[in-house]
């Protein structure tokens, strides 16, 4: 016996004590008899760790022991004919310790401590997340339930049928995989911002809502406010502020984004310019700022992010901008990928998320991406005027002036970089 395997034994038997407490307390916090406790989650976990370690060679005995025991703690809440609501949760996390601590087994330790972490979290705090499901409206929830289940059936779809054409599929001008990635991706960002807004409720001002909106979706967004603000000409200049709060969330969620599509390698190169468009907003806004009489309550209407027309809206612009891009490159050279920035008139989040795809793919350069996201933030700060103009022309004259005063820097921003980079 290695010490790697008392490592793995002792990390099995730790992660089953683990969730086995977390279960214990929960019965303790709600008066609630559990059926399985610290040493029941401790013997499964060590279980699955020497079923595997002993029958490794034999895969249809793990399988039909892992069949066998998924199937006996699956019955438990049925066969306890004493509980007066027998849920499904202690069973479901024994099944997944019992497989924990066969990845332990197979040396995917590392893989099983974050695991564990993950279900430990969820256990602890499912009365939050409760809240949080409760808090959506029947269509905003069944709208997340099919945009889940359309992305669990089509990843796997979409990678197993390969190349479909030499322009389209993995690895392709118009990548299938990377384009449904980046849509479940983008759209959780989307989802976690407008669960946000939700859980706060309309009360906490207007400015926090549509800040966070700006998360969700900052065209819709500023819709919402010019359409609020044109029939309630008192909210006028609460709505400046609330423009400008949204454009600037607008910046920072791209700047998010792309920093974890590529791992933060493009920190050095964005951080000066985004940080000058963050701070200049941020200045403008202060030298805007008025009592805000609409604190108590302003709801905002933007839609669920899961729906699955603005999803495939998404996919088709980022599928079309990355393949522009890729097509100007190769022919025009890398300046050509500049043009790209027009479609931030249409979305910056997608231009974001085509110039982080293309970095990390090596097609272009950090100074590249830079230039082009700050183009991008510009042609999407010009776009909320044009936005405004639709509902509230009072709001537009006074709002004019700050967008395209942050558009011109990121202009002058952009120009600045390519000198530099030459």
């Amino acid at each position: 016996m290695t010490i790697l395997d008392i490592v793995s034994g002792l990390t099995a038997l730790l992660i089953g004590l683990l969730l086995g407490i977390q279960r214990e307390y929960h019965g303790y916090q709600t008066d609630r008899k559990v059926f399985s406790g610290a040493r029941t989650f401790t013997i499964v976990s060590v279980f699955g760790f020497a079923a595997v370690r002993l029958f490794g060679d034999d895969p249809f005995r793990i399988i039909f022991l892992t069949f066998l025991f998924i199937l006996i703690f699956l019955s438990i809440p049925v066969l306890k004919h004493n509980m007066t609501k027998p849920g499904m949760t202690t069973s479901v996390a024994l099944v997944l310790t019992l497989l924990l601590g066969m990845l332990v087994a197979y040396d995917l330790i590392l893989e099983s401590i974050m695991i564990s972490l993950i279900l430990f979290v969820i256990l602890t705090f499912k009365e939050r997340l409760h809240r949080f499901a409760s808090i959506l409206t029947k269509e905003e929830l069944s709208s997340a339930v099919r945009f889940i289940a359309v992305g669990i059936v089509i990843l796997p779809v979409v990678y197993s049928v390969g190349i479909i054409h030499p322009l389209i599929g993995p690895g392709r001008l118009f990548d299938t995989v990377k384009t449904v990635l980046m849509v479940i991706f983008v759209s959780s960002i989307s989802f976690t911002s407008f669960l946000v807004i939700k859980y706060i409720g309309p009360n906490k001002g207007m400015k926090i809502s549509t800040f966070l909106g700006g998360f969700v979706n900052s065209a819709a967004t500023t819709a919402s406010v010019s359409q609020k603000s044109k029939k309630n000409p008192l909210m006028l200049p609460i709505s400046l502020i609330s423009v400008l709060l949204t454009n600037t969330s607008m910046i920072i969620k791209d700047l998010i984004l792309i920093l974890v599509l590529t791992g933060g390698l493009i920190l050095d190169a964005i951080i000066l310019p985004i940080g000058v468009l963050i701070i200049l907003s941020t200045i403008i806004m202060i030298s805007l700022r008025r009592r805000d009489p609409f604190s108590e309550s302003f709801d905002i209407e933007l839609g669920s992010p899961f729906a699955i027309l603005p999803a495939v809206k998404f996919a088709l612009i980022f599928s079309f901008i990355s393949a522009s891009a890729y097509i100007l490159r190769s022919y025009v050279g890398p300046y050509g990928v500049y043009a790209v920035a027009i479609g931030g008139l249409v979305s910056t989040t997608s231009v974001s998320a085509s110039l982080a795809v293309l970095y990390t793919g090596g097609e272009i350069s950090s100074t590249t991406t830079a230039i082009t996201l700050t183009l991008a933030l510009a042609a999407g700060s010009l776009s909320k005027i044009s936005i405004i103009r639709i509902y509230d022309k009072k709001l537009m004259k006074k709002a004019s002036l700050p967008l395209i005063i942050v558009a011109i820097t990121a202009f002058v921003l952009s120009i600045l970089l390519f000198l530099l980079g030459k």
